[in-house]
């Protein structure tokens, strides 16, 4: 039979234990921007930075859980004589939709001898999700900061503006530093400007060096869903013509 007790025991170890470490990104974020990130008047902002960085650190640190152990070890059962209980076509299909089920970046992996791994591909749709919903958060907090109605349509023009540069790199081997470089561009130079620009940056490094570097296909892909998480914050509020 399957041990699953040992493998969910793991699997939220490994999710917990990740999403731990991202909690460590709400001090130096206090640090570095802390009229925007406090234990104060902005105990909001802090407090839905660092659930948003705790639950995509979980998923990557799961997800490398999933690809050492996608399912539960085979128990070996022990009578007179040792046998060992196979795995059946049926069990397998089981696992695979619980699997799925959990939501997780990274969980169609290889669930039987004959299913192929994750393509570099897949991989990325998938974690793009995550950093569609990273980003739509990233600009909504720039938007909140507005003192004023006006104000809150300007910044929604100019977050609007930053997803169609983000969209403009696409077609080449596009850096973490040169994604934020265009963000910098098109923005005020103002530090939640720049704290954006910071955290489109560390989504898009995210997967940048294993799975995007040297693909323009797939960074157009990412790019994309970067660039749509900016339209979706912003359209929340009308935008007019500058």
């Amino acid at each position: 039979m399957l041990n699953w007790r040992k493998w969910l025991r793991g699997l939220s170890a490994a999710y917990i234990g990740g999403g731990a470490a991202a909690v460590s990104g709400a001090i130096s974020i206090v640090m570095i921007a802390p009229t925007e990130f406090n234990m104060t008047d902005k105990f909001f902002h802090l407090l839905l930075y660092t659930t948003i960085q705790f639950i995509i650190a979980g998923i990557i640190s799961a997800s490398y859980y999933l690809k050492s152990s996608p399912v539960p070890e085979i128990e070996i059962m022990t009578t007179t004589k040792t046998t060992e209980v196979t795995q059946s076509s049926s069990i397998s299909k089981v696992a695979l939709a619980f699997i799925l089920s959990l939501g997780l970046f990274g969980c169609a992996t290889q669930v039987a001898t004959d299913t192929p791994p994750p393509t570099p591909e897949s991989i990325v749709l998938k974690y793009a999700d995550y950093a569609k919903l990273s980003a739509k958060v990233a600009c909504s907090l720039t938007l909140q900061l507005a003192v004023s109605d006006k104000d809150r349509v300007d910044k929604a023009n100019i977050v609007y503006s930053i997803a169609h540069a983000i969209r403009s790199l696409s077609g080449g081997d596009v850096t973490p530093e040169a994604l934020a470089g265009v963000i910098v561009l098109w923005a005020p130079d103002k530090a939640h400007w720049a704290d954006l620009a910071g955290a489109v940056k560390d989504n898009y490094a995210t997967l940048y060096a294993t799975y995007l570097h040297g693909n323009p296909y797939l960074i157009a892909k990412f790019l994309e869903a970067l660039a749509l998480g900016c339209e979706q914050a912003a359209s929340n509020y009308r935008v007019v013509s500058q």
